[in-house]
């Protein structure tokens, strides 16, 4: 256990594109569509290019939330 911080999980406030699609699970090209269209927002810091945590989180917690359809007859 890292005892720089008190046996608590450390909250990432930022992901790099990559990043975000990793714990998201979209893809870039959707990642930046979501940019364009407003959805998210871009964050520069030199020449990287962020997408907050929280606004990540935010946003798929706020998606409609769909029924899996495993194409089964069985109920």
């Amino acid at each position: 256990m890292d005892p720089s911080n008190n046996g608590k999980s450390l909250v990432k406030l930022a992901y790099s594109i990559s990043e975000a699609c990793q714990v998201s699970g979209l893809s870039p090209g959707s990642l930046h569509k979501l940019f364009n269209e407003g959805h998210l927002t871009r964050r520069k810091i030199g020449k990287r290019t962020f997408v907050m945590g929280e606004e990540l989180i935010e946003f798929l917690r706020t998606r409609p939330q769909t029924k899996w359809n495993t194409g089964s007859d069985e109920q």
